[in-house]
């Protein structure tokens, strides 16, 4: 079986997708990621690899599983105006996800090699930042792995794009989004000089365009407490 979703060109019912003609980029745990060209576009191929330890079908079904949800959580997310890479192709036989190349730099890399023209510009990007995850949230789109790894900065317009997918529920729970923001909080200070600073700015773009705004922030505070509680007795 195979899966189009939000493709602007038709691909062969013959296509067999060939890693071969895709350079490797990186590797990780649960997957693999290649660059390469596909219909006339540059694009990034997401591989979700076998886990050795898993009985082969078991893997099959749960590797299965997930990248269709991926796939479907990035496709919700864009229809609901939440930037991110577009689909191309859904090949579920080779459990790759097919999207267009963001060309750009991590949130991360922007912060931390000051990629940014002003202060001022950085603390715009905070803002915008904490809109996109109230979007997300509005949407009952729980992220699962909220850090500024996984929001690019795009080279060609200046837009935040949001990636990485791969644990992505739909909830209303006020706590599962509270929870969000508290590994987002973590993300920038463990990695950012400014994080308080920065971190309030991105709080102030949420509490802008959240809709439940006193049940996000109350379940955040709470979960914070229990994280702070934890960091100070282990």
């Amino acid at each position: 079986m195979e899966e189009q979703e939000h493709s602007e060109q038709t691909v062969p019912q013959s296509f067999q997708f060939d890693f071969a003609n895709y350079e490797l980029i990186a590797q990780g745990a649960e997957g693999r990621l290649f660059k390469g060209v596909f219909l006339g576009k540059p694009v990034l191929v997401k591989e979700r690899v076998r886990k050795a330890y898993r009985h082969p079908i078991l893997d099959a079904n749960i590797r299965n599983k997930r990248l269709v949800q991926e796939a479907r959580s990035m496709a919700r997310c864009l229809k609901a105006g939440i930037k991110t890479p577009l689909i191309r192709y859904v090949d579920v036989n080779r459990y790759c996800i097919i999207m267009d190349y963001i060309e750009g730099c991590t949130f991360r890399d922007f912060i931390n090699k000051k990629y940014y023209y002003s202060e001022e510009e950085l603390n715009t990007y905070c803002f915008k930042l904490g809109q996109v995850v109230a979007q997300l949230h509005n949407h009952n789109f729980i992220h699962g792995d909220l850090t500024t790894s996984n929001f690019l900065v795009e080279a060609a317009t200046g837009d935040l794009v949001l990636i990485d997918f791969g644990l992505t529920v739909v909830s209303s729970s006020a706590e599962d989004m509270g929870v969000d923001l508290y590994v987002l909080e973590r993300a920038f200070i463990s990695t950012h000089v400014a994080a308080k600073d920065l971190f309030s700015r991105v709080m102030e773009g949420y509490e802008s365009t959240i809709v439940h705004k006193k049940e996000n922030i109350d379940a955040f505070n709470k979960v914070r407490a229990r994280g702070r509680k934890r960091i100070a007795f282990g």
